[in-house]
């Protein structure tokens, strides 16, 4: 399983990225197999104020959970099902989403980014984050996923012009790429991770 095989890398990335409090001050991490939100709740967060959401989580306990990361500055991550979080949530104290595993379809990715685009969202720049591992089925999965998205993003057209980016990696332009720079320098990458190409963008008008 390729989330299994880059759960290693990946909890040294969530260590690194919960550590840099003033570069992201509430993240949000998706997953989508229960032994890598597991792994990395155990591996990355022990000690550090956060929520899941997960399938097992009941509606009285998702609404508390949401209340908690909207509302308490001491709670930082929201670790959320892809699956069981990606609609119907309003997440927007975050600024920062990080995808920690890939999913089959744009649409499921797009509807958990839209977590933080939400009324009530006060960033002025909201950042995602696809985290793919080196050598692994993610690269072929996520050229599959940028080939639906090119027909997602034209059925969806004026949610896409909205997002000021069309599909789940956008469209690449001289700003996103800079924006990946500068990511990867400033928060660095774990081994055997790699950023999708295209996919850390930094949205400088939100569309909410």
């Amino acid at each position: 399983d390729t989330g299994i095989s880059k759960l290693p890398a990946l909890i040294q990335y969530v260590r690194t990225l919960v550590a840099s409090r003033a570069s992201h001050p509430k993240v949000l991490l998706f997953g989508h197999h229960l032994a890598v939100l597991d792994g990395v709740e155990e591996g990355a967060l022990a000690g550090v104020a956060h929520i899941r959401i997960d399938g097992a989580t009941p509606p009285a306990a998702r609404h508390a959970a949401v209340r908690r990361f909207q509302q308490s500055a001491e709670c930082r991550v929201a670790l959320i099902a892809i699956s069981a979080g990606g609609t119907a949530l309003t997440l927007t104290a975050a600024s920062h989403v990080v995808f920690l595993e890939l999913y089959w379809t744009p649409a499921a990715l797009l509807q958990a980014e839209d977590r933080v685009h939400r009324i009530g969202q006060t960033a002025a720049r909201v950042q995602v984050t696809y985290l793919l591992g080196a050598g692994t089925l993610d690269e072929a999965l996520w050229a599959a996923l940028k080939r639906k998205s090119r027909v997602l993003g034209a059925t969806l057209e004026g949610g896409a012009e909205a997002r000021a980016s069309t599909g789940v990696a956008g469209a690449s332009s001289s700003s996103s790429s800079a924006a990946a720079s500068a990511s990867v320098a400033s928060t660095g990458l774990a081994s055997g991770l790699m950023l999708a190409p295209g996919a850390v963008r930094r949205l400088d008008t939100l569309g909410h």
